[in-house]
C-alpha cells in the first residue's frame, strides 16, 4: 500500500526550529508512523534524529535524584519513550537510505552486526558461569570475551557506521528511484 506525500499538510515557514519540529511531528503522524516506503529528505531525516534523540535524553537527568521511586518513574518515561520513538526514528532512518538510492536492509545488516557480538559475548559468559558461579568471575570473563570480540569485529562495525551515517548526509538522487518520486 502506498501513501500519497503530497497530501500531507505543509511544513511551516518559520524559523528552523519551528521547521524542524513540523518534519518531527510528521514522522509521529498515524499516516506516517513506522512507514517504510518512499524517501525522506536530509531535513525530514536530521530533525526527527535530533529531536527524537533529545526528547529520549530528556527523562535521564531525573535519574540522579536519589530516591528510588522517582528514579523508577523517570526509567519507566525513558523506556517509554525510547520504544514509542523507536518505529518512526527507524522508518525515517530507512527512508533517508531509500533518497540516495539504497536498501533499508543496510540498517538492519548493521544491526545484526552488533545483535551478534554481543549475543557471542552473552554466549561466552554464560558458558563461563557454569564453570565458577561467582559473580566477579562472569564480569571479568565477560569483559575478556567483549574486549576480544570487539577487537575483531569493531573496525568493519565502524566502517559500516561511516558508510551509514555518509549516506543519511549525501544529498538524495535529484530524479525518480525505485523507492520514490523526488522529495
Amino acid at each position: 500500500m502506498s501513501i500519497d506525500t503530497d497530501n500531507l499538510p505543509p511544513v511551516p515557514s518559520g524559523g528552523l526550529c519551528e521547521q524542524a519540529w513540523a518534519e518531527f511531528r510528521k514522522c509521529l503522524r498515524k499516516d506516517n508512523y513506522g512507514r517504510m516506503s518512499g524517501r525522506a529528505g536530509r531535513f525530514e531525516y536530521w530533525s526527527a534524529t535530533i529531536i527524537g534523540s533529545l526528547i529520549t535524553l530528556l527523562p535521564l537527568p531525573f535519574l540522579l535524584i536519589p530516591f528510588a521511586i522517582i528514579q523508577a518513574l523517570f526509567l519507566l518515561i525513558s523506556l517509554y519513550l525510547i520504544v514509542y520513538l523507536a518505529l518512526p526514528l527507524i522508518s525515517v532512518y530507512v527512508r533517508r537510505l531509500h533518497d540516495v538510492g539504497y536498501s533499508g536492509y543496510w540498517i538492519a545488516f548493521h544491526y545484526a552486526i552488533v545483535a551478534i557480538v554481543f549475543a557471542v559475548a552473552v554466549f561466552h559468559a554464560t558458558q563461563a558461569a557454569m564453570i565458577d558461579l561467582s559473580l566477579s568471575y562472569i564480569i571479568e570473563e565477560t569483559k575478556f570475551h567483549m574486549e576480544h570480540l570487539f577487537r575483531y569485529t569493531s573496525l568493519p562495525t565502524t566502517l559500516l557506521s561511516l558508510f551509514l551515517f555518509l549516506l543519511t548526509v549525501l544529498p538524495g538522487n535529484t530524479t525518480s528511484n525505485k523507492y520514490g518520486d523526488k522529495v
